[in-house]
């Protein structure tokens, strides 16, 4: 059971780090579309210019100068891009980790509650011995206190009052 859930979570991790990584791709892929529609518009200008020469060359550069600071902007956004993913896939690597870890602790056997041995049984015997003997030394089976009762014969006297006392018959 642990190697199967350690197997599907490396699968696990794996599949979110390729995905990572695709996304990662699909945003250099969207940057450098941009960069080469820059590219493009700049050379559209330039060559749609007929001015004299000095001009032209005034304009050339400064089309070559947005452009740098554009591809300057398009290399920051993927620095930061690749950044952000080495973080991402770090994280998800220790947090992989950690689940393996807890996947791969060992599996502690249940305590199973103990039968009753030998010494269990002749403690109970014992315990029941000495509450019998108990109960014969009350009862005065064994020369013990009577716990015999005797009712009152005849009429009782409480509290100023005479009560006829009467045996009731169980059966």
């Amino acid at each position: 059971m642990q190697v199967q859930a350690a197997a599907a979570e490396r699968t696990r991790a794996l599949r979110q780090m390729t995905g990572e990584r695709l996304q990662q791709a699909q945003q250099e892929r969207i940057i450098a579309q941009e960069k080469g529609e820059a590219i493009l518009k700049s050379e559209l200008a330039l060559s749609s210019t007929a001015e004299d020469p000095i001009t032209a060359i005034a304009k050339q550069r400064d089309y070559f100068s947005k452009l740098g600071a554009q591809n300057a902007s398009f290399d920051e956004q993927l620095e930061m891009i690749d950044i952000g993913k080495t973080f991402a896939l770090e994280e998800q690597g220790l947090a992989s980790q950690q689940r393996l870890i807890g996947i791969n602790q060992p599996i502690i056997d249940p305590m199973r509650p103990r039968g009753l041995g030998i010494s269990d049984a002749l403690s109970v015997a014992s315990g029941g011995l000495r509450g019998y003997q108990m109960g014969q030394q009350l009862s005065g089976g064994m020369g013990g206190v009577s716990t015999d009762i005797n009712p009152p014969r005849g009429p009782v006297r409480i509290g100023g009052k005479t009560y006829n006392w009467e045996p009731v018959n169980v059966t």
